[in-house]
């Protein structure tokens, strides 16, 4: 039998992130939690890209690091809401017809 690799998925802590107008930088961790697959994928790691579908709110944009923790810092005078899609990329490849992505969002007002 030859291995396929399984695609990732992550699962985020909250839905909806929310902070206060002008809270300065922010830090969430355990935001995300890594599945990499089956037992024997344990051992990839995850690269994860974000994109917000209202920039403007953002004076750094969010991003996830591989422990799970979402960063972000809203913009000065910024309010709304944006819907943030999030990417994840194990790192096993897609030889074979293996799968490597997953697409998720969550909501940041």
């Amino acid at each position: 039998m030859t291995a396929v690799n399984d695609q990732p998925s992550v699962s985020h802590a909250m839905g909806t992130v929310t902070v206060l107008e002008d809270a300065g930088a922010q830090s969430v961790p355990g935001f995300a939690v890594f599945n990499a697959g089956p037992a024997d994928e344990s051992a990839q790691t995850p690269a994860y890209t974000l994109t917000a579908d209202n920039a403007a709110l953002f004076s750094v944009q969010p991003a996830l690091a591989a422990n799970g923790t979402l960063t972000f810092t809203p913009a000065t005078n910024a309010n709304g809401s944006a819907t943030v899609t999030v990417i994840t990329a194990d790192n096993g490849g897609t030889a074979n017809s293996g799968a490597d992505r997953s697409t998720n969002s969550f909501t940041s007002r």
